[in-house]
C-alpha cells in the first residue's frame, strides 16, 4: 500500500469524487452537517460578505452557508481536486444562488487572489491536507480584509480516555476497513486516519494561528472533540 503524501492528496480526492459524498455520509453517521451549520452560525448575517471556501471539494460547506446567509453577494469555491469541484459545480447549478460562485481550480498554500480580497475565508477538512499549516494560514491571512473573518473546521482527537480508545479505534482500523469497501481505495482512508492523528491538536493550531498574526483565536470542540470549529480575524 503506498504512502499519500498531504501535497499529492487531492490526487487521491479526484479519484473518490464519484464515492465521496455518499460515503462520507455514512462514515460519519450524518453528524457533519450539523458541524457545518456551526460554522455558518459564527458567520454575520447582516453585512455584505465576499467569501471564499478553501479546498471546497464537492461544495457542502458553501451550500450551507449560501442556503443560510443570502447576504453572502460573491464566493469562491477553491480546490486543487478538479473532479470534485465539478461535482460542487452540478450540485449548485439549479440554486438560485449558483450566479454568485465561481469555481477555481487552485491551492490554498498560493491562492489566486490578491491581499484583502474577502470578507471570510473558511475551509473544512482541507487545512491537514496541505502539506503546511503555517503557509496556508499565512495565506488565509494575507488574503482577507482587515477584520476578516476565518473559520477552520478540522478532525481532532477527543481528550476523554475512553471516548478517545473508542474513537481512535474507529478511526483507525473499522474506517479504513468500511471506506475502502465503499470506495474500492483502502489506501486513502488509511492516509484520513494517519493525517488526523499527526495534525496539530486545538491548543497547537490556535497557537500558529497567532503567530501568522489572527486576533480573537478560538475554537469549539464539536461532538466531543471529534471535530473542532477554529475562528480568527485579520
Amino acid at each position: 500500500m503506498g504512502r499519500i503524501s498531504p501535497r499529492d492528496s487531492w490526487k487521491v480526492f479526484n479519484k473518490l469524487a464519484p464515492h465521496y459524498d455518499k460515503t462520507n455520509k455514512i462514515l460519519s453517521l450524518g453528524i457533519d452537517k450539523n458541524w457545518r451549520r456551526k460554522v455558518v452560525s459564527f458567520i454575520s448575517p447582516d453585512k455584505p460578505i465576499h467569501l471564499i471556501d478553501l479546498a471546497s471539494g464537492t461544495g457542502d460547506l458553501l451550500m450551507e452557508i449560501l442556503e443560510r446567509r443570502s447576504n453572502v453577494k460573491k464566493a469562491v469555491a477553491l480546490d486543487l481536486a478538479q473532479k470534485m469541484l465539478l461535482l460542487g459545480e452540478k450540485k449548485m447549478v439549479s440554486q438560485s444562488y449558483f450566479a454568485k460562485v465561481s469555481f477555481k481550480v487552485g491551492s490554498a498554500l498560493d491562492v489566486p487572489n490578491g491581499e484583502n480580497a474577502f470578507d471570510c475565508a473558511t475551509m473544512a477538512f482541507g487545512i491537514r491536507n496541505t502539506g503546511n499549516v503555517e503557509k496556508t494560514l499565512s495565506e488565509i491571512y494575507r488574503i482577507l480584509k482587515p477584520r476578516g473573518q476565518c473559520l477552520i473546521l478540522e478532525f481532532s482527537i477527543p481528550k476523554n480516555f475512553f471516548f478517545k480508545a473508542l474513537y481512535l479505534a474507529y478511526f483507525r482500523y473499522a474506517l479504513p476497513l468500511l471506506g475502502g469497501i465503499l470506495t474500492k481505495n483502502f489506501s486513502a482512508y488509511y492516509y484520513l486516519n494517519q493525517s488526523v492523528e499527526k495534525f496539530p491538536q486545538p491548543k497547537e493550531l490556535l497557537s500558529l494561528m497567532q503567530k501568522q498574526g489572527f486576533s480573537r483565536c478560538s475554537f469549539h470542540s464539536l461532538s466531543w472533540g471529534i471535530c473542532t470549529l477554529y475562528l480568527g480575524y485579520k
